[in-house]
C-alpha cells in the first residue's frame, strides 16, 4: 500500500512538471510572434513622458528665463510674453521648439509627432483635423505621414484659456 502511494506521488510530480514545461512553451514560443518587445514599449513610453516633463520645466534664456510651461500657456491665451522681438507663439513655433525636437529625436533616430492643441490624442489618432495652437512638428507633415505601427503617446494638459494639451507621439 505504501509503495503504491509513493508511485502515485511520483507520477503526480511528473505530470505537474510536464504541465509547467508545456505552459512555458506555449507562452514563449507560440505567443512570441506578435513582434512586441516589452522593453522597447517601456522605453518609448518613458521617453515621451520624460521629454514633456523636462520640456515644461526648462527655462528659455531668450525669454528672461521663463519656463516653457508658461510660454505655452501664454501662447494659448494672452500672447503678452516677448522673447526678444518674438511673441511666445513665434518663439515656440519658429525658433526654439523645432530645434529642441529635432536635436533630441533625430539624434536618437526616433519618429515623433508633436502638437499643442485643444484636442485629445484620440482625436488625432482617429484622423480628425488638427487645430494646433503650436506645431505640428515635424513641420508640413500630417500625423498619418509620420506615425504608423506602434504608437506611444504622452499627453500633458496645461491650464490656460482655452485649456491645451501638449501631445507627443513616439511612432514605431
Amino acid at each position: 500500500m505504501r509503495k503504491a502511494q509513493m508511485e502515485m506521488m511520483g507520477i503526480a510530480i511528473v505530470v505537474i512538471l510536464v504541465s509547467l514545461v508545456f505552459l512555458f512553451v506555449v507562452r514563449f514560443v507560440i505567443f512570441s510572434d506578435r513582434g512586441i518587445n516589452v522593453g522597447q514599449e517601456y522605453k518609448e513610453s518613458a521617453l515621451s513622458k520624460n521629454f514633456l516633463t523636462a520640456l515644461l520645466d526648462t527655462s528659455a534664456k531668450e525669454c528672461v528665463n521663463i519656463k516653457f510651461s508658461t510660454l505655452f500657456q501664454d501662447c494659448a491665451s494672452d500672447k503678452e510674453i516677448m522673447c526678444g522681438i518674438e511673441t511666445s507663439c513665434q518663439y515656440l513655433n519658429e525658433s526654439k521648439l523645432p530645434d529642441l525636437l529635432d536635436a533630441t529625436f533625430h539624434e536618437w533616430r526616433v519618429n515623433y509627432y508633436f502638437v499643442a492643441t485643444t484636442q485629445s490624442a484620440s482625436d488625432i489618432i482617429a484622423g480628425r483635423s488638427v487645430n494646433p495652437i503650436i506645431g505640428p512638428f515635424p513641420e508640413s507633415k500630417s500625423f498619418a505621414q509620420v506615425c504608423a505601427g506602434n504608437i506611444r503617446t504622452a499627453t500633458q494638459p496645461l491650464a490656460s484659456n482655452p485649456p491645451i494639451n501638449l501631445i507627443l507621439f513616439i511612432c514605431g
